[in-house]
């Protein structure tokens, strides 16, 4: 029998960026996102309450915990371990995930949802580049206007190093002889 028996629904700003995420293919299923944005709740050891300002909503299908058990453990022991760091009591039924009866299932559940919260709203600024037009051609042209170099800005580097290793250099043959290979480099 699995602890999560209700399905689970995200509603408002939340369910949007669920939404955003599975619909840019950050992720398949909301199932997903709920995991991972608990996950990072848990560790940030950060809540966040429901924000109903959007009319969005995300289920989260039972069906789901009962297919990965595994999942769904790894979620409540990872939970009982913040309420222990936090000195928060916890039933010897949360401890060995027994005697379903005696656990208030839609309290841990709503701690799980408030940690997810905070988590979805990490995953938004992680992802929050994705709203802004990314695309191959975006990328191309902001590594064209801010990463690569001119071949002006190229030339004006080297005569500035070669400037600084002139001083060095106490042959002016030499020097004449560096500065005409670079100059010929350019001219190819």
């Amino acid at each position: 029998m699995s602890i999560i028996n209700t399905d689970i629904i995200i509603r408002g700003k939340h369910a949007s960026i669920v939404n955003y995420l599975i619909d840019n293919n950050v992720y398949k299923e909301g199932y997903e996102v709920f995991i991972d944005a608990c996950l990072l709740g848990i560790y940030h050891g950060t809540r966040s309450q429901m924000d109903t300002s959007s009319n969005d909503k995300v289920e989260i299908s039972r069906t789901i915990w009962g297919k990965r058990a595994d999942l769904e453990n790894s979620l409540f022991v990872f939970l009982q371990h913040e309420k222990v760091l936090k000195n928060q009591p916890i039933e010897t039924a949360e401890v060995f995930n027994m005697s379903l009866n005696s656990i208030d299932t839609r309290e841990l559940l709503q701690e799980l949802k408030e940690y997810a919260y905070y988590g979805i709203e990490l995953l938004n600024k992680d992802y929050t580049g994705l709203d802004s037009g990314f695309s191959i051609d975006n990328l191309i042209q902001y590594a064209e206007d801010n990463l690569l170099e001119t071949e002006e800005d190229i030339k004006l580097n080297v005569d500035q190093h070669l400037s600084e290793i002139k001083t060095d250099i106490d042959d002016q043959e030499e020097v004449e002889s560096i500065l005409n290979s670079v100059n010929n480099i350019g001219g190819s």
